[in-house]
């Protein structure tokens, strides 16, 4: 079975004009594919509240399957929750709206709670590096805490 990570460089971060996190960040499977790509330059907390928020969704929505976008680019992730908790990722893009065709570039299935675990543990990341004033950022803030506190509390 595949393992699916979310990819972070701390080195990477800074703060745009806006006063987003601009940084790499890309997801990873077995070590050795990497989605959109390697060292992918992207606004990292919205991303990370956006993929928590699908998470806690998927929760509640079992059967309902969750997409979470890239802000740079036509890419996304698309997560579905079967019944036997596992999680089937869709690493795609495109995007049918805007009449491009959508490309599924892999699917792999992992246990939910793993994928979870990464989600928390890069929430982790940006929320200490805020806390201890290394990455002073406002923008997205309270929305990515809150969104990792409920994560936390969810079974």
């Amino acid at each position: 079975m595949d393992r699916v990570k979310i990819s972070l460089r701390k080195e990477s971060f800074y703060l745009n004009e806006g006063g987003a996190v601009i940084g790499d960040i890309c997801f990873s499977v077995a070590d050795d594919w990497y989605f959109p790509e390697k060292d992918w330059d992207d606004f990292v907390v919205r991303i990370l509240y956006w993929i928590t928020k699908s998470l806690i969704s998927l929760i509640f929505k079992e059967n309902q399957p969750q997409e979470t976008p890239f802000m740079e680019g036509t890419f996304k992730v698309s997560i579905y929750l079967n019944e036997k908790e596992q999680c089937t990722i869709n690493f795609i893009e495109g995007e049918k709206f805007f009449g491009d065709k959508e490309i599924i570039h892999k699917t792999t299935t992992v246990p939910f709670e793993s994928v979870k675990s990464e989600v928390l543990k890069a929430c982790e990341l940006l929320l200490k590096m805020k806390e201890s004033k290394e990455l002073d950022f406002e923008y997205d803030y309270e929305k990515l805490k809150e969104s990792y506190e409920m994560l936390c509390k969810c079974q």
